[in-house]
């Protein structure tokens, strides 16, 4: 597991910088995989241009090229650990899967940081994108959604041979995860939550007893992964369920405790962290496949009802 590695990402149109020099992590757990070792001390951090979920994304500079740089606290290690292994063995090379370069960790200020390097796109997200702008047309919402549905169709695509990828569901389609490029149209990104389909018997928890098609064994999936208002109502059936006996179990502690227990809010749309990491049995990586599709179709209708045309006469 100490041994150095090499992974080289060939140039393609759409990175014109290369990072050759990888090695793995270091930590000495689990299988290594591969982060840059000089990433960061080349790296200009300019301005941060969005916050989420897990962390901070920076526009900055590296080597002469502006780059986008999405740091994660230690605290979101496994998010960062996923989306960079999904990187980097799944061979997400595709006009529409956001471009990705590098990854590295470093400590500043006695914490901890994270970074993810990708390509950087000054329109930012698709939401942004559809909120700042006064309407597209259908010629422009059209060529957005064609290039949303080709990145997903390869994502859930197997491709067998050398360079090949396993299926990979996102789990958390959203207008905020989409990129606009600057020819108009989209790239997918944010895969902290994607699942790689395992290739024998999958379980509840995304993996199986023998390795990945990937060849990683990725920490495992969660079964309420993404945001609430995109998920499908087979994910959402099954919230309430766990979410009331996770209500009742903090309800008897809270009373053990000698505690008032708070009141809880169904509607809200964050999920707290147990639930998070709740497994269900029951759901094949098909289920997610489908739930991509789905959350893809509200996407949809936020280009449509931004289109505008000349009035019917």
């Amino acid at each position: 597991k100490g041994n150095f590695s090499k992974h080289e990402k060939p140039l393609t149109k759409h990175s014109s910088t290369y990072f050759p020099e990888f090695t793995d992590s270091g930590s000495g757990s689990g299988k290594p995989f591969l982060v840059s070792r000089t990433i960061a001390r080349q790296t200009t951090l300019l301005v941060c241009i969005g916050k989420g979920r897990f962390g901070e994304v920076w526009r900055a500079v590296c080597n002469g090229e502006v780059v986008a740089v999405k740091i994660f606290s230690s605290r979101d290690g496994a998010s960062w650990t996923r989306e960079t292994q999904i990187y980097t063995t799944a061979l997400l090379s595709h006009p529409n899967i956001l471009a990705y370069y590098a990854s590295d960790m470093i400590s500043r200020g006695g914490c901890t940081q994270l970074w993810l390097v990708t390509a950087y796109h000054a329109a930012g997200s698709l939401h942004d994108f559809l909120s700042t702008a006064e309407g597209v047309t259908p010629q422009c919402g059209l060529k957005l959604a064609r290039s949303i549905a080709a990145g997903l169709a390869f994502l859930h695509s197997e491709v067998v041979g050398f360079h090949g990828k396993p299926p990979i569901a996102h789990r958390d389609i959203k207008s905020k995860n989409i990129l606009v490029m600057a020819n108009n149209e989209a790239c997918l990104a944010d895969f902290g939550l994607a699942l790689v389909k395992a290739s024998k018997g999958m379980n509840g928890e995304g993996t199986s007893d023998e390795a990945s098609e990937s060849g990683d064994a990725l920490p495992p999936a969660s079964l309420f992964a993404g945001t609430k208002r995109y998920m499908a109502p087979e994910i959402l059936a099954l919230y309430p369920l766990v979410w009331g006996g996770w209500v009742r179990a903090r309800t008897q502690e809270r009373q053990i405790d000698g505690k008032q227990s708070g009141e809880c809010d169904e509607d809200n749309l964050s999920i707290p962290g147990e639930l998070l990491e709740c497994r269900h049995p029951l759901l094949s990586f098909d289920v997610y496949l489908s739930t991509d599709v789905y959350a893809l179709g509200l996407v949809l209708w936020e280009i449509w009802r931004r289109c505008t045309g000349k009035q019917y006469e």
